[in-house]
């Protein structure tokens, strides 16, 4: 069975978000983020360009929805 992308892209950014959290940044590769999401790496690198775009994802992602309320 293969995943359907919106599952890949969803567990990218989990592990992305894992990762992070416990690494921090510099730290975080993105070999370690595709293995945490059971993807290979170039999967990662179709849905995201490099790791600082990832990063930014996840951010948006956490807090994105919070930047809208605030400008309501």
């Amino acid at each position: 069975m293969v995943p359907e992308p919106t599952d890949s892209r969803s567990a990218i950014l989990d592990a992305a978000e894992r990762c992070f959290a416990d690494q921090g940044f510099p730290a975080t590769t993105i070999k370690r983020i595709a293995g945490a999401a059971g993807v290979n790496t170039a999967l990662l690198y179709y849905y995201f360009r490099d790791k600082q775009g990832l990063y930014h994802a996840v951010l948006d992602r956490a807090f994105g929805g919070l930047v809208a309320e605030g400008l309501r």
